[in-house]
């Protein structure tokens, strides 16, 4: 039993449900109590609010309860109406969003096109246009009709992201740093907000999805390469900016200064334009350099690979568009290396929810903080409400009107 101050140890207790329906699908009050070692009048008294609230909802099982002459049994199961997550992947010049329900259920996907560029009007004061961009962004999906209220919204993109209170520290892809982006936007639209590195993203729907589906605890690395290019569409000289998260044991890797996972090639050379030996040559097709690229990459990863011996190696960003040029640098340049699959055993697939992986992650992650069971010795991360705080502040109220 969870020890401590009573209304700590209920918000424990209640979590502990809530993740315990999660998990089950559906369960009675008398399963829950066995299962948790909770008493049945502990239990009763965490579903109470949770079912007047609409968090969760009460059936009736198809079978009679095992008490001789007893009703039959209530089951109780996670409300998909009570509200959705909106995750949403920001690009210079693409937006994707994802809605999910507490069960993971996909809602809604979309993409679309920023109505002005994230370093346009403002371009002098590039942080204010980012701003302006991402509240344009927000305007957008917020408002869009969805029969469900939106308990939080949660942002992936490329930068150097600190996910504890949502600072972006740097991005080159947005022009923008030291941006506290979390907590003025919770105040501003009223909802928490989330930030999250958009390789972090990906690993959290690999890890997202494994937890829906119940699946073993793994350990992956989540790879994310995003070409650079001018305004013609023409690769600029960097090429490619490069990111993974770094899964162990089910628990993504941050490193002390939340920047485990940033790229950087060993034949990297200080003053070398990106995070390669070399971006494309002078004239070369793109193929050839993203063949190249992939070389390089994997070569550098045969390392990792081997000391950590994860289960696969998941990728997405821009590479999902080109599978043959990824194959010809795995199938080619790497065969009969460590890091080729053949060899190593370590799978290489794309990413399971394609180009919507780094806004279906940045919702996973959100709806994974918010069943998270609450510590004494570490902090929430900032704005994840907890279930009492949900209840309390009406959104349950709004479910299934």
């Amino acid at each position: 039993m969870t020890r401590g101050n009573q209304a700590f140890q209920r918000e424990v207790n209640t979590a502990l449900v809530m993740r315990f329906l999660r998990h089950s699908a559906r369960a009675s009050r008398a399963e829950i109590s066995r299962e948790l070692g909770l008493t049945k009048s502990t239990v009763s008294s965490i579903v109470s609010p949770l079912l007047s609230g609409r968090v969760l909802l009460e059936e009736e099982e198809t079978l009679p309860s095992t008490t001789k002459g007893g009703r039959r049994a209530t089951a109780l199961r996670l409300n998909p109406q009570y509200g959705t997550v909106l995750g949403i992947e920001l690009l210079p010049d693409t937006v994707r969003s994802v809605r999910l329900s507490l069960d993971g259920t996909v809602r809604r996907r979309g993409t679309g096109t920023p109505a002005h560029s994230a370093n346009g009007s403002c371009s002098e004061r590039p942080n204010n246009a980012f701003l302006d961009f991402v509240r344009a962004m927000l305007n957008k999906e917020i408002l869009r009709a969805d029969s469900s209220p939106l308990i939080g919204v949660s942002l992936g993109l490329p930068a150097y992201v600190r996910p504890t209170d949502g600072r972006i520290m740097r991005s080159f892809a947005f022009d923008a740093d030291g941006i506290e982006l979390a907590r003025p936007l919770a105040r501003e639209y009223g909802i928490p907000v989330l930030v999250e590195n958009d390789a972090n993203c990906l690993a959290w729907d690999e890890l997202g999805g494994n937890t829906h589906r119940n699946s073993a605890v793994q350990t992956l690395l989540a790879l994310i390469v995003r070409m650079h290019r001018d305004p013609t569409g023409a690769l600029k000289r960097e090429g490619a900016g490069i990111g993974m998260g770094i899964v162990v044991d089910g628990r993504l890797h941050y490193g002390p200064d939340f920047q485990a996972g940033e790229f950087r090639s060993n034949r990297w050379k200080s003053g070398t334009a990106g995070q390669l030996s070399a971006g494309p040559a002078e004239g070369e097709r793109e193929t050839a350099y993203v063949s190249r690229l992939v070389a390089e990459l994997f070569e550098n990863l045969s390392v990792v690979s081997s000391l950590l011996r994860p289960d696969r190696i998941v990728y997405g960003g821009d590479l999902l568009e080109m599978v043959s040029p990824v194959n010809h640098g795995v199938d080619e340049a790497l065969s009969g290396r460590f890091i080729d699959p053949a060899v190593s055993g370590v799978r290489l697939e794309p990413a399971q929810s394609g180009e919507y992986a780094v806004a279906q992650g940045a919702a996973a992650m959100f709806i994974e903080r918010l069943f998270e069971l609450p510590s004494m010795t570490q902090q929430r991360a900032a704005g994840v409400p907890l279930w009492s705080e949900l209840i309390a502040r009406g959104v349950a109220a709004e479910a299934g009107q």
